[in-house]
């Protein structure tokens, strides 16, 4: 693993590691990874935590175009270590095979080209693709399926190929669609490694100070366009140490002495200093290495200190700081998911105050994502040169970095003038379209593009409608303001109070009537009334709530990283209809009927755990019955065992199709509800807001039997 990330320097020189902060992260993964009394198990889980580990850390100090070529070396070399790779295939898919000449006729000049066949034909030579290019010349049209197909990463392959898999696929794939490589290497990626390794981690100042210390280094790595100074004040300010705590200085003409002259002041006070540019002071930069090496050492510095250097690209920048320093990178991400994210975890959107300042919060958290969403996209179209502007683009021109002066005039506007929104639509082309993207586009024919593209941002129409529609089809639009944030602005509401809380206990601020019902609630183990107003219905002491609060965070978070599970976690969804609904839509899509479907609840035998998710519908689990249990014997409603008032059931699945095909017979109906109070205020459908839904499950005995037992489910107990 360490040789992959050593060759990394081969492709850039910023990309320098050693082996001692390899070790260090080795040591780092066995400390913090799962423990097991299993020696296996614990090995594994070791493994898992250092690659994932090795992943991150270095992604953050790569450059955009690098980092899925890193995952792809990353992944291979694993796959060597365990005798899964043929070296041969492996060459063939790097450079498409060497030959002089192709002694066999193209069967299909007009769409296959000459480059294109002449790899079949050598591609044929390999272990397990031997008769590859007879059958393409016998089988021409089903070739040209997959040729046509605007996905042929995910088709299956035609005849006895269609089992072929790995990079022998992705050899086949190169053969005839060398466009789709991108997808496919992304896809073989997620199939020996997981989802985490094809979407590296968003730029986190944060989490990279926490990964550091007072004797190394903290290297911005520059692109153009990107300036870090203007975040990296910001973080200061919030690690209460900006004004004089932080000194900065741009490096070039006799700039050195002064610099060395503050780094010796700060390692004695513990402040930080700012050395920018240090590609322009190449002749100090032997003096910088001496610096960190033998001043900068644990026994003369303070803990607090911390040294951030930033340079473009530079093979005269000191290697022994580039190996023992924590290096990062700034660039716009890739993708639109990436690019939005970016925008929402940056300065000053990520800032609760900010965020939450203007007094028309729905409008204003429209257009928000309006523009976070037209900045994603002008970022991406830079990808497709002149098709997508009309001046030809190069990494030079056109950088949209830097957003922080619109947002905040956008939050201005929308208070200000939302009475007004004739005025303040022309506004917000102006300062957004004209200023802030215009000032930066200099061809008068891409300055009308970025008007047009705008215009789609800023209508009626997103402030009017609910999932405003971004562009043809369904995938992107404007997310409804409504119970997707309770569990969101909710961890927002609970960061906040604590760390307001501790500042008052220091003394810090005053300690406020709602901070005082905080800490009172905290002291008799009850959820503070403040985290209730924002929470998930709830009846849990506050260990117990923290505990399942942490649950709901980890299992969306494992859905986002690792995609779907085998089993849903039911009691964790906040609108569970919106999950049976999805169900039942899948179903429908998948087999294009327009049914009225009804979902039925097949309780299954097992109890925690599927190995293989349901070719229809999907396994959930997490409902405690009240008032009766499972006869796991019989498959049907018992009565309760003595002093056992809960009985948790097994994995149940559900199971989508026609109403008709359904029979109803010696079944309960039985209510589910949130907790249980079964009680809460009415919804428009006259059932209490409590209530989630009814699963009709099997009985020997009359429904009137268990109606008068008060029978139900629920989401979740109350210790």
């Amino acid at each position: 693993m360490f040789f992959c990330i050593s060759e990394l320097a081969n492709i850039e020189p910023m990309y320098q590691y050693s082996l001692t902060w390899f070790i260090y992260l080795y040591l780092y993964s066995i400390a913090q990874s799962l423990k097991s009394d299993d020696i296996e198990e614990r090995i594994n889980n070791i493994v898992e935590h250092i690659t994932l580990s090795i992943y991150k850390n270095v992604c953050r100090s790569l450059f955009e175009k690098d980092k899925l070529l890193f995952s792809l070396l990353l992944t291979v070399g694993i796959m060597q270590g365990k005798g899964r790779v043929d070296d041969q295939v492996w060459r063939f898919l790097l450079t498409g095979g060497i030959a002089l000449d192709n002694p066999y006729p193209n069967p299909a000049p007009e769409w296959l080209s000459d480059k294109s066949w002449s790899e079949i034909v050598r591609a044929s030579k390999l272990p397990n693709l031997d008769g590859f290019f007879d059958h393409v010349q016998k089988n021409v049209s089903k070739w040209k399926e997959l040729y046509d197909s605007g996905k042929p990463h995910k088709d299956q392959l035609p005849d006895r190929w269609s089992g072929l898999g790995g990079i022998d696929r992705m050899v086949v794939i190169r053969c005839f669609r060398p466009d789709k490589m991108v997808p496919a290497v992304q896809d073989f990626i997620v199939d020996n490694m997981g989802q985490a390794y094809i979407e590296p981690p968003t730029f986190d100042l944060a989490g990279s100070y926490s990964d550091s210390n007072c004797c190394s280094p903290l290297i911005f790595v520059l692109s153009p366009g990107s300036d870090p100074t203007a975040g990296l004040l910001k973080f200061a300010d919030d690690r209460e140490m900006g004004g004089s705590k932080t000194q900065t200085i741009s490096l070039g003409q006799g700039q050195g002495p002064l610099a060395a002259q503050m780094i010796d002041k700060a390692i004695k006070e513990g402040t930080w200093v700012v050395l920018q540019n240090c590609h322009l002071a190449t002749s100090w930069m032997p003096a910088l290495e001496r610096i960190c090496e033998e001043t900068i050492t644990p026994e003369n510095t303070h803990p607090s200190f911390r040294l951030w250097l930033t340079s473009y690209p530079s093979d005269k920048f000191p290697v022994s700081i580039l190996q023992n320093g924590l290096k990062m990178t700034n660039e716009p991400p890739k993708g639109i998911r990436a690019n939005l994210l970016r925008s929402y975890l940056s300065h000053p959107i990520s800032d609760p105050a900010f965020f939450g300042s203007s007094k028309k919060q729905v409008i204003w958290q429209k257009f928000l994502f309006g523009l976070t969403f037209f900045h994603a996209l002008v970022q991406e179209r830079r990808n497709f040169g002149p098709l997508a502007m009309e001046k030809a683009l190069s990494p030079q021109k056109y950088v949209f970095y830097n957003m922080a002066q619109t947002w905040q005039n956008l939050s201005k506007n929308i208070t200000t003038r939302v009475s007004n929104f004739c005025f303040c639509f022309n506004d917000l082309h102006l300062f957004s379209g004209e200023c802030n993207y215009g000032g930066r586009v200099t061809d008068d024919k891409d300055r009308r593009l970025l008007m047009s593209l705008l215009s789609i941002f800023f209508s009626w129409d997103l402030i009017e409608h609910e999932s405003y529609h971004l562009c043809e089809g369904d995938l992107y639009y404007v997310p409804a303001h409504g119970p997707y944030q309770v569990l969101s602005e909710l961890t927002h509401v609970v960061r906040v109070s604590l760390v307001n809380l501790r500042k008052a206990l220091k003394g810090q601020i005053v300690m406020s009537t709602e901070l005082e019902n905080v800490f009172n609630s905290m002291l008799v183990g009850k959820v503070p009334a403040v985290w209730a107003a924002k929470s998930y219905p709830s009846l849990k002491p506050l260990g117990s709530y923290v505990t399942d609060l942490l649950t709901r965070l980890q299992f969306l978070q494992d859905w986002i990283d690792n995609g779907p599970s085998t089993v849903f976690w039911l009691s964790g969804f906040y609108f569970t209809q919106s999950f049976l609904t999805g169900v039942a839509q899948n179903f429908a899509r998948k087999y294009t009927i327009p049914i009225d479907y009804i979902v039925l609840f097949q309780i299954t035998k097992e109890e925690t755990h599927m190995d293989e998710k349901p070719e229809d519908g999907a396994y959930v689990k997490g409902l405690f019955m009240e008032g009766a249990r499972w006869d796991r014997e019989n498959m049907v409603i018992g009565e309760s065992f003595p002093k056992i008032l809960f009985d948790s059931l097994p994995i149940i699945k559900l199971k989508p199709g026609e109403m008709s095909k359904f029979q109803h017979e010696n079944l309960y109906v039985c209510p589910v509800y949130k907790t249980s109070a079964r009680r809460g205020t009415l919804s428009t459908t006259g059932h209490s807001t409590n209530y989630v839904m009814s699963i009709e499950l099997p009985s020997d005995k009359p429904q009137k039997h268990w109606v008068n037992r008060g029978v139900a489910c629920l989401c979740q107990l109350d210790d």
